[in-house]
Formats: C-alpha cells, sequence, structure tokens
C-alpha cells in the first residue's frame, strides 16, 4: 500500500542529503451511494449506469436473474424492459489519496505531512489492503427498487423525474468511455535511452516486462515519472510498442520544460526549466540506459460532470421539449422492439434548394450583414437565414448545411448585424468543441487590437471565454477579446481615469478590487500603466477588496458585452458567476449534429436558469451528413442521434446552404457526387490560385486542375486497444510533410495532419515537424486548413501492438440514413470519410493501403472519381 523509494541510481549534489521519497499512499474509504440509474440491456446481461455523484467508474453489469435478485420483489414487471430505472444503491471501490512526493528526511520541515502519513499508514490492515481498488475498478449493485420505464419519466410532468431520467441517459456517454479504466499501480520502468526534442523537451524511452492496462497506458495520456526528484516529473506518452511476445514494452514519454497540465493544478504549473540546475540534472538523468523509476498513469479526469453535477432542477425550454419528446419517442420504440427509429426518406430532399422562396428583407437590414460578410454580396439562401434570425416569434432556427457552404461565417455575420439592428439583443456563438469555437471567433472578424479609451461606443462588444489548457496545447495566444485579457485592460482604462485622493468608500472599494485584479492578471506592468502619483495613492487604499463575483459583476457594469464565444461546457461552468440580466438571450450552436439531444436539453435548462431567461432564442448549425454524436453502446444508439435529426422528425423546417466556398471545385464535385447526389455546387473557379500549382508531378499530379492525390502504400497496421496505428505511413507523411516545409518552402501552419485514429495521432506527432498539427477527424470538424494530408491508417490487418487484456473498447454505434443501427468503423464510416477529406482549401493528399480502400464501396467511389 505505500511504497518507498531511495534514489541512489541518480547522482546528486555534495550538499543535497539523501532522502526516502514515499511515493504514494492510499486512504481507504467504502463508499455507498443512493440514487437514480438506468438500466440497459445488451445481449443478455443489463448494464447499470448511475446519474449521481462519482461517475468515473464503469457500468455494473448483472445477468437478468442477478437484477431480479438485487430488485425489490414486489414491484418488478413480469418482463423486465430494454430501457429502465431504478434506484440503485451502488457500492464503490476504496478511492486512492495520492500525497505528492512527501519527502521524509531527519531535516523535514513540514511534520504535520509526516504525521498525516504516519496515522494514515495506522489505518492499514491486510483486511483492507484486500479491499483496495483493484487494477479493474467495478462498482457492484447491492440493491435495487424498480421505478419504471425511461420514456415514462422522460414524458413525466413531475420535472424532477424528467431531470433524473435525462442524467441517467447521459451518464451512459460518461460511464461506457475507455477513460473510466483506470490502473493507478506503480510500474518498474527501465531506461534504455533519451534525447532533447528541438523545443527543449525530453523524450524518454523505457521498457517494462510487467502487465501493463492499455485502457490508461495509452499514447497522449499523462503519467508520473517517480524517484528522480523529491516531487514527481510529469509526461505524455507518445508512443506505445512491444514484443512479438506481448512479453517486453516499450514506451516513450515527452517531458516538457513546463510540467503544465491543467488550471489550477497546484504542483504541476511549476516551470522546472527556470530552475537551469533541476532541468539539466533531469535532462542527465533520464539519459542514462539502465535507471530504473516508477511510472504512474496520471489520473486527470473530473469525477464530477459539469452539465449534471450542481443541477437540481430543470427548465425546460422550447428546444428542450423537443428533445425530450425525441428520445422518448426512442426509447419506447426500443422497448418495443422497433429496429427503425428514424423515419426512412428523412435525409432524401434535404439539400434540395428551394428557389422559390426568395428573402423580404429591407435595404436598413441588408447593409450591415453584407458588411459583417466583408462586403461580399450576400446569397439569397444567406439573406432566408438572416431573415429567420432576425424574426423574433421564431424560438428555433435549423440551418443544415453542405460541407464548407460557410454555415460559421454567416452564423457570424448574421450575429453581429443582429447586434446592430437590436440594442437589447446577447447572443452566445458556441459550439461542443473548441476548435468549432475557434472557427467562429475567426468568422467573426474581430479587431486585432482593444482599444480600452472607446469600447463604450462600440456596437458590438465580445467577450471570449477560451480553454487555456487548449490554447496552449496548440500554440496559441491569448484571444485579444479574452475575457481575463478585457477585464484587465478594462480596469487598467478605470483605473487610470480615478482620482483615489477624493474618492467615496464605495468606490474606493471598487478602484482597490480592480488594481488587485491587474496585479493578479500578472500579464500588465503596472509601472508602464500607471503613473507613480497614482500608484501611490492606490496603495494607501485600506478598503476590502470585493469578492470573485463581485469584481466580476463589476466588469460588466463597465463593459457591458454583448456577444460571447465558448464551448458549451465553459458556458455552463462560467455564467453562473456573471449577472444574469447580461447574459445571453440568443444562443447559436455550431456543429449541431455531434450534440447528443441529452446534452442539448441540459445544457438549455443550465442556460435558462443562469440567465433567468426562459425565452432563449435557438439557431442549430450543422450538417447531418456529418459527424454525430459518439455514442458506444448499441441498446441506445437511436436515443443519441443528432438534434437536426429530431427536429426534422418534429416538422422544423431547415434552411439551407448548399454552395461550396471552402474546397477547390473538383474536391466539390466528387465529394457532392458522391454523398449529396450532386446537390452541391461550388463558389470558385479554376481560375484561383491553387498551392498545388507550385508542386512538380512527383509531389502533386495535375497541378491546380486537381484537389486529391492519392499515395498508396503496403505498410502494415496494428490495433492499440481501442484504435490504430501505421508507423511506417507515419513515417512517410512525416517525410512528405517536411519535403513540403524545406522543398518548396510551405509555411507548417498551412499543413494540417488527419487520421481518424487517436493512436495513430500521437504517433504522427513524433515524425512530422513540430509546428505542423496532427489531428483527429472528430477534434477537426467544423476547422478547415489550406493543406491536409489525411492518413488512412488501417491497411486491413488485425494485428495488436499491446494486447487488449482488459477486454474492454471503446468502441461506436450509430443510427443510420436508413434508419439502422451499425456499429460504427472509422475508416469506412461515410461521415468520418466525408469530413476527413472535406478540410482543405487549396488540396489533400490520402496515405493508404490500395486493396483494403479499394474493397469499401465509398472509397472505391472516391478513389475511382479522383482517378478520373
Amino acid at each position: 500500500m505505500c511504497g518507498f523509494y531511495k534514489p541512489n541510481s541518480f547522482k546528486r549534489g555534495k550538499d543535497v542529503p539523501p532522502v526516502a521519497t514515499a511515493t504514494e499512499y492510499y486512504v481507504l474509504e467504502r463508499k455507498d451511494e443512493v440514487g437514480v440509474a438506468l438500466a440497459v440491456r445488451q445481449d443478455t446481461d443489463y448494464h447499470i449506469f448511475k446519474s449521481f455523484k462519482d461517475l468515473s467508474y464503469p457500468a455494473c453489469i448483472l445477468n437478468e436473474a442477478s437484477l431480479r435478485n438485487k430488485l425489490s420483489p414486489a414491484a418488478q414487471p413480469p418482463i423486465l424492459p430494454k430501457l429502465f430505472l431504478i434506484e440503485a444503491t451502488i457500492f464503490l471501490p476504496f478511492r486512492k489519496c495520492y500525497r505528492f512526493g512527501l519527502c521524509f528526511n531527519r531535516n523535514s520541515h513540514d511534520q504535520s505531512l509526516v504525521k498525516e502519513f504516519l496515522e494514515d499508514v495506522s489505518k492499514l490492515t491486510v483486511l483492507y489492503a484486500q479491499n483496495y481498488r483493484p487494477h479493474l475498478p467495478t462498482s457492484v449493485l447491492l440493491r435495487a427498487e424498480y421505478l419504471d420505464s425511461l420514456e415514462s419519466w422522460l414524458l413525466s410532468t413531475d420535472t424532477m423525474k424528467v431531470l433524473n431520467a435525462a442524467k441517467s441517459v447521459r451518464s451512459v456517454k460518461l460511464q461506457s468511455s475507455s477513460a473510466t479504466y483506470s490502473d493507478y499501480r506503480l510500474i518498474h520502468f527501465t531506461i534504455m535511452n533519451g534525447h532533447v526534442s528541438k523545443c527543449g523537451g525530453i523524450y524518454v524511452t523505457m521498457k517494462t516486462t510487467a502487465h501493463v492496462s492499455t485502457k490508461c497506458f495509452r499514447a497522449g495520456s499523462f503519467v508520473k515519472l517517480d524517484c528522480i526528484t523529491t516531487e514527481p516529473i510529469i509526461g505524455s506518452i507518445s508512443r506505445l510498442t512491444s514484443e512479438e511476445d506481448q512479453k517486453l514494452k516499450t514506451m516513450v514519454v515527452f517531458i516538457t520544460p513546463t510540467c503544465k497540465i491543467i488550471e489550477n493544478a497546484g504542483p504541476f504549473e511549476e516551470n522546472i526549466a527556470s530552475n537551469i540546475d533541476v532541468w539539466s540534472f533531469l535532462r542527465e538523468a533520464l539519459s542514462i540506459p539502465g535507471t530504473t523509476l516508477g511510472v504512474q498513469c496520471l489520473d486527470l479526469a473530473s469525477p464530477y460532470d459539469v452539465l449534471m453535477s450542481s443541477e437540481k432542477t430543470l427548465i425546460q425550454t422550447e428546444l428542450g421539449k423537443l428533445m425530450i419528446t425525441g428520445v422518448a419517442s426512442a426509447a419506447s420504440k426500443v422497448n418495443a422492439g422497433e429496429t427503425r427509429p428514424i423515419p426512412l426518406g428523412l435525409y432524401t430532399n434535404i439539400y434540395d434548394d428551394d428557389t422559390t422562396r426568395v428573402a423580404n428583407l429591407t435595404t436598413e437590414e441588408i447593409i450591415p450583414f453584407a458588411s459583417a460578410l466583408s462586403n461580399y454580396t450576400p446569397t439569397n439562401q444567406q439573406l432566408l437565414i438572416y431573415e429567420a434570425i432576425l424574426d423574433k416569434d421564431l424560438a428555433i432556427v435549423l440551418v443544415e448545411s453542405g460541407f464548407g457552404a460557410g454555415k460559421t461565417v454567416t452564423a457570424a455575420a448574421a450575429a453581429r448585424a443582429k447586434l446592430i439592428l437590436d440594442k437589447k439583443c446577447r447572443i452566445l456563438l458556441t459550439a461542443q468543441t473548441n476548435s468549432a469555437v475557434y472557427s467562429f471567433i475567426a468568422s467573426s472578424n474581430l479587431p486585432q487590437f482593444f482599444d480600452a479609451d472607446n469600447f463604450e461606443h462600440w456596437q458590438i462588444r465580445p467577450l471570449v471565454l477560451q480553454s487555456h489548457n487548449w490554447r496552449e496545447k496548440h500554440g496559441l495566444r491569448r484571444q485579444t477579446f479574452d475575457l481575463k485579457m478585457v477585464m484587465a485592460r478594462v480596469f487598467v482604462r478605470e483605473l487610470r481615469r480615478s482620482n483615489p485622493k477624493f474618492a467615496c468608500r464605495t468606490t474606493k472599494i471598487h478602484l482597490i478590487s480592480m488594481f488587485h485584479y491587474v496585479i493578479a492578471f500578472g500579464e500588465i506592468n503596472i509601472r508602464d500603466v500607471f503613473a507613480h502619483s497614482l500608484l501611490c495613492e492606490l496603495r494607501r487604499i485600506r478598503e476590502m477588496k470585493l469578492s470573485r463575483e463581485e469584481t466580476i459583476k463589476l466588469f460588466f457594469e463597465i463593459y457591458k458585452p454583448n456577444l460571447f464565444f465558448g464551448t458549451m461546457d465553459m458556458c455552463v461552468a462560467t455564467f453562473g458567476l456573471f449577472p444574469c440580466h447580461q447574459l445571453p438571450n440568443m444562443v447559436m450552436v455550431d456543429e449541431s449534429t455531434m450534440i447528443q439531444p441529452i446534452d442539448l436539453l441540459l445544457f438549455t435548462s443550465k442556460l435558462a436558469r443562469q440567465t433567468c431567461e426562459y425565452g432563449i432564442r435557438y439557431v442549430l448549425i450543422g450538417d447531418n451528413k456529418q459527424l454525430e454524436p459518439f455514442n458506444a453502446v448499441r441498446a441506445i444508439a437511436s436515443l443519441n442521434v443528432s438534434p437536426n435529426q429530431i427536429l426534422l422528425v418534429n416538422g422544423i423546417e431547415p434552411l439551407k446552404l448548399t454552395e461550396v466556398y471552402r474546397c477547390h471545385p473538383a474536391a466539390t464535385k466528387i465529394l457532392s457526387n458522391v454523398f449529396y447526389s450532386g446537390r452541391l455546387s461550388s463558389g470558385r473557379s479554376y481560375s484561383d490560385f491553387y498551392l498545388q500549382s507550385r508542386l512538380p508531378e512527383e509531389m502533386f499530379r495535375c497541378g491546380s486542375l486537381r484537389a486529391f492525390d492519392i499515395r498508396f502504400n503496403t505498410f502494415q497496421s496494428n490495433k492499440i486497444v481501442q484504435s490504430r496505428s501505421n508507423e511506417g505511413e507515419a513515417a512517410e507523411i512525416g517525410f512528405y510533410a517536411k519535403r513540403l516545409i524545406e522543398e518548396f518552402e510551405f509555411l507548417p501552419s498551412e499543413i494540417v495532419v488527419i487520421t481518424p485514429y487517436t493512436a495513430q495521432r500521437d504517433l504522427l506527432e513524433s515524425y512530422v515537424p513540430e509546428e505542423v498539427r496532427c489531428t483527429t477527424t472528430r477534434k477537426f470538424q467544423g476547422a478547415e486548413s489550406p493543406i491536409v494530408l489525411f492518413s488512412a491508417t488501417h491497411d486491413g490487418s488485425k494485428s495488436k501492438i499491446w494486447d487488449d487484456e482488459d477486454g474492454v473498447n471503446n468502441v461506436q454505434f450509430r443510427v443510420g440514413s436508413t434508419g439502422e443501427t451499425s456499429f460504427v468503423n472509422l475508416i469506412d464510416d461515410d461521415s468520418v470519410i466525408l469530413v476527413s477529406l472535406s478540410r482543405s482549401t487549396h488540396f489533400t493528399v490520402i496515405f493508404g493501403n490500395e486493396a483494403f480502400l479499394s474493397s469499401i464501396p465509398t472509397w472505391k467511389n472516391l478513389i475511382d472519381a479522383i482517378n478520373a
């Protein structure tokens, strides 16, 4: 239960005393949790998904006989439905508490930690140790009470029943993810070699013969390296390999100089590179072959969900009611044994352009919209969308847009124009992913500089709520209108205009609160922006500063933002701090087809409660041909169709965008014929300049006349649990990308490498130039790049790199256009193929196995069209 290491294998300075480090220990606490859970029948077993408290455990699995033994006999129906709710009492395995690098030498100053550690150790007995959270943690259903079928609670007039049912459905996504499987053992590794990367980080190659859980130790996951310093070193796994007999595993871990993982993470925020001695010692120590160290998976996931944890009430908006109706209808059909929850022919004419409808807008209304489109003449389709957004009687607007048809640009322009015409309107531009939100920001033509002296005269006052971690990971600077940046600059302006010497008490409280915020922000040198006399006056103020919420409220009273940007999760987490009367009353959701209906229901409920505004209008923008919500449980696939599909079923008439402006006209023609029955047209010309015209025939065939090139290979791919990688293909793509940059002088920022597989993405990052972005298809939906290199990865083989001993795969199921539920195999899924090949504005190069791709009908059609 407790491990000690005395790091004698590392050379330490003469003045550094030897230490023994308690690498980890556990506080054992049994937890029984009670609440509403969803029972889902999968084949012959029932999976129990709990909707309360800690959601980091996978579902309980019981056969029907065992489940009936747990249920109260009196309330059991003769035949159990496939989807029903129970009041469950669930026992959770003992939880682990980790104490970071406790250093036990005789000169330790923090004796309280030593005392706490010894008290915890005294609690450990053989019995407790046997009940320690197992390698594969499994919660146990102790007893249960049958409540009702899922659809009955969803359609109940009791909002608490509806809320609990909705939470139960959402919990399926959270508890069926492979992220719930945790292996916290300290595993013995031996260093093989280490080298410094171009960015200054360290790549450490190490090996072990121990069994390693591939659910936790996978490419991209974070690990702690103990026994090197008195504090654990944080790294991320960049590559996983093993010998054919699966006994010897090799792992490459990348350690950055900053060790930053998440915001407010305490020990991880320290920049170890700033301490030259420590960083030099690490680089030397991690390069010594034969050095042993302990490696442990780092659990960064919160067991609580932002949409569910604090939700005690449900406010049913008009959009939310439609989502409930759609999910309840699907649940009813599942329990009735129906296999087609979506009507046939729903998508048949969805992209037909209705030329009979003409927008009825005045010149005064059109001018701000055209201006927001950078003075491009808007099409009739764009004007119809804009007209619907201006119509205050429409609570829900549905937009169906083909790939690259300008849906994000149109929505952003319509939002700006709406704010100019309606001074009382406040709009949120949101999406489920950071990439889609970033596209919203890029399409909104926000000023490059924040002019704090004149913002009160602006008709549009933006505010960006962006993830610090995502921004740092992708090497992006802080956005000009980032919340913290704008607050600091607005407060600087107010302070420079103030006269603290003659201010009243209330004003002094405001001034000292703003002053403290500017200092804490850390990116503004107060000596550069404030006169010496003003600084002296501000420092003389002795009033108590405002709380965080009151300081934010003060900022809102000054700035009065009316255009918000942020992911759905970020908005839910942040809006509770903002004054409700200044929150958005219109929400535009991009890539809405990727959102689960229940997620949208809970989001609209939280937003209505936080804003105290029940009449929020919603604009849903998406493409049913592209990626749909992720779902890993076959039995509930029909409950997780996109919100757009539910709105179509309920008779909401979609507005359409069918003219493609993103892609090369040759790409638009091919993709339109294969995926849209030829209903999309191109808004670009062959005579435009395209980057491929700079490439010779060996690099790209036919120059600017083509948009696609295929480079076939015969490299073997390997399965890594729920993902797949292909090292030969990754190396070939890396070589091709380097040639584009070094020989033909393309910018690394112009190139993006896309693959459907997370394992291949992680592998590609070690082969392509560091400035080139590698991402997955799902993460890049809604974004674009001049050049895309697509790695198909799969070659049809079934070989594995690491044996899947844990027995759980992160698979996906969806309801297709025919209404049938089917397994999603990434490389032959039409939506994955479409999104992957429609991201480039100039050209796409496809890398893959010819024989395997040609065996897939959609790929065969694409290859024939490209080679025609």
